[in-house]
């Protein structure tokens, strides 16, 4: 007797494999960049997206791009909304990003508790930092 007619395991395994390549693909196109949209869209769990990436190059690339694109749409938008006074958004937006990203200075203000203020700005890879020192002065008596 010889092997019954149609498809073995490891064939459903690689049209399984190909499929959800394709709905991964298709995904990305329509804008999904989270690996839980593509398992969604894929029907199949986080972690086989992540093996589907790591195992074809090309895919990961595109999935990557389209990260990249959004991040950088993103970041354009904003920066729109905050230069744009007149924008329905302009103060919202402007209170968020001040709120949420603290710069060098602002963390120095506020973990200030003496009369004296010392702070480095811009520690760089080929620069030094930029040191400035507020001290509060007494007034001579004459």
């Amino acid at each position: 007797m010889g092997r019954p007619v149609g498809k073995s395991n490891k064939t459903k395994q690689k049209e399984k494999k190909l499929e959800r390549i394709a709905l991964i693909k298709k995904a990305l196109e329509l804008g999904v960049t989270t690996r839980a949209g593509l398992a969604k869209a894929a029907d199949c769990t986080v972690f086989d997206v992540g093996s589907l990436l790591t195992n074809n190059p090309d895919l990961y690339n595109e999935y990557k791009v389209r990260r990249r694109t959004l991040s950088e749409t993103a970041a354009d938008n904003i920066e729109d909304i905050i230069n744009d006074q007149n924008h329905p958004n302009n103060y919202a937006a402007s209170k968020f990003i001040i709120q949420t990203y603290k710069s060098d200075i602002d963390k120095a203000l506020e973990h200030q508790d003496s009369d004296e203020l010392n702070v480095e700005i811009g520690k760089g890879e080929n620069s030094p930092p930029v040191k400035i020192s507020f001290a509060k002065k007494d007034k001579k008596k004459d």
